[in-house]
């Protein structure tokens, strides 16, 4: 079942936002069937030299979807999410991950730094989240915050 507000992403961002040509391009290039991974939305963001936030506003813009979400948290066909709680969580994640958390949510990008400082994958940082029970909160490409 989609989700009951899927699709006029666009609406979420004011009217005199508009569609950046050069990032509207490489979108097109990168995606596929009016979807793109966001690895690629990010790669973007970085060739480019603009914030993950522009890009993010372009793929809405253009009515598009974010798949594959990096955290596991959504755009993986059927499954839709593909994180699960991690149980047995290596110290060196667990203290990474709660230094960014203290009111019990942290941001994607919150979850990057930790997976980076604890020489993790993105998707163990997120899963390390959510078996300590913490919220993720504001994707860097907007998809939600």
């Amino acid at each position: 079942m989609a989700r009951k507000d899927a699709g006029n992403y666009g609406e979420k961002h004011p009217e005199e936002i508009e569609i950046d040509p050069e990032i509207a391009d490489r979108i097109w290039k990168g995606g596929d069937k009016n979807a793109i991974a966001c690895e690629i939305a990010h790669k973007i963001a970085e060739e480019l030299d603009v914030t993950a936030e522009e890009v993010g506003q372009t793929i809405d813009l253009m009515e598009w979807k974010i798949e594959k979400c990096q955290l596991g948290l959504f755009g993986y066909g059927e499954k839709k999410k593909i994180i699960f709680p991690l149980e047995d969580i290596p110290a060196t994640l667990e203290k990474a991950v709660k230094k960014r958390a203290p009111q019990g949510y942290l941001s994607c990008q919150d979850l990057w730094a930790a997976a980076k400082e604890a020489e993790a994958t993105k998707l163990d940082a997120a899963c390390a989240a959510e078996g300590l029970k913490l919220k993720i909160r504001n994707c860097q490409l907007g998809s939600f915050k």
